[in-house]
C-alpha cells in the first residue's frame, strides 16, 4: 500500500510542476500582453510583482484538490456503498429532453403541414440564436 501511495504522489509532483511551469507561462505572456497595450501597462506591472502568489495558490489547490480524488484507505477492497452511482448520470436534464423533443416534433409538424410557416419559424430562429443552422 504505502508503494502505491508513493508512486500516487511522485504522479502528483510531476504533475503539479509541469501544471505549474504552464500557469507561469501563460502569466508571463498575459503580462507581455498587457504591457504592450499602453492602457493596460499598469495592470501588467501588478500581474507580474502577484504572480509568485497566484502561482503558489493554484499549486496549493492542486496538490488539495488531488488529494481529495485520491484518498487512501487502509484497505484495498472497495465498499459497495462507496462506489459512485453512475445509472442517474445523464448528457441532458429530464425538462430539457422534453423541451427538445416538443421543439422538434413543432419543427417537423410545421415543416409537413405548411413550408411558409416552416419558413417564418426558422427565420425567427435565424434571428434570436444567429450562432446555430436550423
Amino acid at each position: 500500500m504505502a508503494e502505491i501511495e508513493d508512486i500516487v504522489l511522485e504522479v502528483r509532483d510531476a504533475r503539479s510542476a509541469a501544471l505549474c511551469s504552464l500557469v507561469e507561462e501563460a502569466l508571463d505572456g498575459a503580462c507581455k500582453d498587457m504591457r504592450d497595450q499602453t492602457s493596460t501597462a499598469i495592470d501588467g506591472k501588478t500581474l507580474l510583482n502577484e504572480s509568485d502568489i497566484v502561482l503558489a495558490r493554484f499549486k496549493q489547490q492542486l496538490e488539495k484538490n488531488f488529494t481529495e480524488l485520491v484518498k487512501f484507505s487502509s484497505r484495498m477492497d472497495l465498499d459497495i456503498s462507496s462506489t459512485l452511482d453512475f445509472g442517474n448520470l445523464r448528457l441532458i436534464e429530464e425538462d430539457d429532453l422534453e423541451a427538445i423533443i416538443a421543439m422538434e416534433g413543432m419543427i417537423a409538424h410545421a415543416r409537413n403541414t405548411d413550408i411558409e410557416q416552416y419558413l417564418c419559424y426558422t427565420t425567427r430562429l435565424d434571428k434570436l440564436i444567429p450562432q446555430t443552422k436550423i
